[in-house]
């Protein structure tokens, strides 16, 4: 017999038995290895995504600039225009960006409804959503009814605190008719 085998043989433990409880020890320890590092990992994750966000936001800069200070003269005619299926080629583009701004919005509800930047996309966007999806811009608010049902979501989940976690966090399925589009549209 070796002294190590003596010693645990003295303190009454087996090799099998000390085995038997360093085992599922190890696991444990490396199962909160595991989500510590993963944690860490998702935490640098989540700011590469806020960042990319960021850089992709400065391109979306002038058309909610117009939407906010010349919605009037500039915004407003296009989507009485679209609204009654009668868009020059010049407003078709005009629309494609205002699309292509309001899709920046739609892929931020659909990172934050993944749990990442949650709290942080609300306090950045909050104040965009407000102005976007507002009584006081009823066709642009219309526009967003029609087309954009997850923006419209997100901003009615940001603008209602009394609505619960759930309702927030689970709203209803929604479905996204399609618009037909221009010879001019990519």
């Amino acid at each position: 017999m070796s002294e190590g085998t003596g010693i645990l043989t003295l303190l009454g433990f087996t090799p099998g038995e000390i085995v038997g409880v360093l085992q599922p020890l190890a696991i444990l320890a490396g199962g909160i290895w595991v989500l510590v590092t993963f944690r860490n990992s998702n935490r640098i994750k989540s700011i590469e995504i806020l960042i990319a966000l960021e850089e992709e936001y400065r391109e979306h800069i002038p058309m909610l600039l117009e939407i906010e200070c010349d919605y009037d003269v500039k915004v407003k005619p296009l989507l009485v225009e679209e609204r009654n299926g009668a868009l020059s080629s010049e407003n078709r583009k005009t629309l494609n960006t205002l699309d292509e701004t309001l899709r920046h919005f739609v892929i931020c509800a659909q990172i934050r409804n993944q749990g990442i930047g949650r709290g942080l996309l609300d306090v950045t966007y909050q104040y965009y959503l407000g102005m976007l999806y507002s009584s006081s811009r009823p066709e642009l608010k219309a526009y967003i009814d029609h087309y954009w049902p997850h923006l419209r979501t997100w901003a009615t989940a940001l603008q209602s605190p009394q609505a619960s976690l759930a309702q927030r966090l689970f709203g209803p399925a929604v479905r996204i008719p399609d618009r037909p589009r221009g010879p001019d549209s990519a």
